[in-house]
């Protein structure tokens, strides 16, 4: 994907997976889901 976007006047570049790794609190993500807080609350909870 890296060389197509390159090669059509992209400029893209290659990020090994392992130096990030965000992973949400389940427990915010599920109380958005059940409307129990808004996606203002859930970005700032999860320091979006």
């Amino acid at each position: 994907m890296k060389k197509f976007i390159n090669d059509n006047g992209g400029n893209a570049n290659f990020y090994n997976q392992k130096s990030y790794i965000a992973r949400p609190n389940w427990d915010d993500v599920k109380d958005y889901l059940r409307k129990l807080i808004d996606f203002p609350t859930l970005t700032q909870r999860l320091g979006c």
